[in-house]
């Protein structure tokens, strides 16, 4: 393309042929298979239909049948096989549609139904990618073929860590290693960066809260990415991987964050939404997040109610899938029911109610639910400062109040809102002195 502020996502697909087929991506390379009606065996067994010479890969793995109905089987292989991110039940049969992708063992796959090239995205499109549900499956797939750095934005708990392990799994870079960084660590000097970007070579780099930087991390992270990164051969070179639970843009634009370096993450940008504007699919990514929590377990899944998804749905989830998933789990243990009801969580409508009845009467007069409803605001003098300084106060108020939801749930006990948060109890406690918060033991 001759625009350069847009990129050509390379193609799932070849262009060749049509009907259903099978792409495979293993350590050794990938390949397709063609399909027609009918079952197939999956496996590294030699009579296997759809032959896969990867040792994580069971001699019969998984059944996959094409019809007027498309579905998978797991035949009991040892390391198991997903569907859209989902482990599969043995002997159980899960409906598959174009574009899902499979997991067998350690090997992908990519079902589709017809041959065809995938369109080019433009710029905006591109750049600033946002989905949910079936639609973010075959984006990632998209954005994992396509070898760029990628920029991951989203709430604390709402997916950010996960979505970085598949776009990492999806990739032809998922036989290398996934090496971690806190970004915080790098500010504060504790990590060698040259050595982490070696370390991630042919693999991915993820870069934790990117935000949490600073002006010294920022210029390291740049001077590492020039030297090493710029320096290596694409396949040798760490991809890198980078979460920021807020929108960094906004912080480039207010000054916060260099945007040079902005630029070389954010070669494509995933926006996660937060749970609770995910109401067209909150009872399916409840039921599945209750499916693994009961198998992690070795219990048989419980249903849950019509009234048991009203309490949940009511809730705010400051903490979003990871509070959601701690809820559920905590039922589960505390009751071990075939079917959940609203009575399981009553504490959770405990809270509902009491933060109703908040918004309503405003901030009670006890000291830790009255911390306050916005940050302290910075100072600014010109116009453009004026700008960066709203600006920040929107990332910051934002933050704030997951905060305070987050201490308010827990009943100000520290420990349990960093974990519902996602963070570190000193991290929490760093932000409460950043916002002037009493620390609940100190009241």
């Amino acid at each position: 393309m001759s625009d350069t502020n847009s990129v050509t996502v390379p193609a799932l697909i070849g262009a060749q042929g049509n009907g259903p087929f099978l792409r495979i991506f293993t350590a050794a390379g990938s390949f397709d298979v063609g399909l027609g009606q009918g079952t197939w065996t999956v496996g590294r067994g030699r009579d296997a239909d759809v032959h896969i010479e990867d040792p994580s890969v069971s001699r019969a793995h998984a059944r996959l049948h094409i019809g007027e109905q498309t579905w998978v089987e797991d035949l009991g292989s040892a390391n198991g096989t997903k569907a859209g991110g989902r482990l599969l039940e043995p002997k159980k049969r899960v409906l598959v549609t174009d574009g899902t992708p499979l997991e067998f063992g350690e090997a992908l796959g990519v079902l589709r139904m017809t041959h065809e090239r995938s369109p080019t995205l433009g710029a905006t499109q591109e750049h600033e990618l946002s989905a949910d549900g079936s639609d973010m499956d075959r984006i990632l797939l998209r954005v994992a073929r396509a070898d760029l750095p990628v920029l991951i934005e989203g709430e604390t708990g709402s997916g950010k860590d996960h979505t970085a392990q598949r776009i990492h799994t999806c990739s032809k870079r998922f036989a290398g290693p996934m090496v971690r960084v806190s970004c915080a660590q790098v500010r504060s000097g504790q990590v060698d960066l040259a050595d982490c970007f070696a370390r991630a070579a042919s693999g991915s780099l993820l870069l934790d809260d990117v935000a949490d930087l600073g002006a010294e991390g920022q210029a390291l992270l740049l001077r590492a990415w020039e030297h090493v990164l710029e320096r290596s051969l694409p396949k040798v070179a760490a991809r890198v991987l980078s979460m920021s639970s807020g929108q960094l843009e906004q912080a480039v634009t207010a000054g916060a964050f260099r945007g040079d370096l902005f630029y070389r993450l954010a070669h494509l940008t995933l926006r996660i939404p937060p749970l609770r504007a995910r109401t067209s699919e909150f009872a399916d990514l409840a039921t599945s997040i209750l499916d693994d929590v009961a198998r992690a377990r070795h219990k048989p899944p419980p249903l849950l109610s019509a009234d048991a998804l009203r309490v949940l749905e009511r809730h705010t989830w400051p903490g979003n899938l990871r509070e959601l998933r701690a809820v559920l789990e905590r039922a589960l243990v505390l009751a071990n029911p075939r079917v959940l009801t609203a009575s399981h969580f009553e504490e959770l409508e405990a809270r509902n109610t009491a933060q109703q009845k908040a918004r309503i009467s405003g901030p009670p007069a006890e000291p830790l639910p009255s911390f306050g409803s916005a940050p302290p605001a910075a100072s600014g003098d010109s116009d453009t400062g004026t700008t960066n300084q709203s600006l920040r106060e929107a990332a910051e108020s934002a933050e704030y109040q997951r905060i305070l939801e987050a201490l308010r749930a827990c009943n100000g006990n520290q420990t349990r809102a960093a974990k519902l948060l996602g963070i570190s109890r000193g991290t929490l406690i760093t932000r409460l002195e950043r916002y002037n918060v009493p620390r609940p033991r100190k009241l």
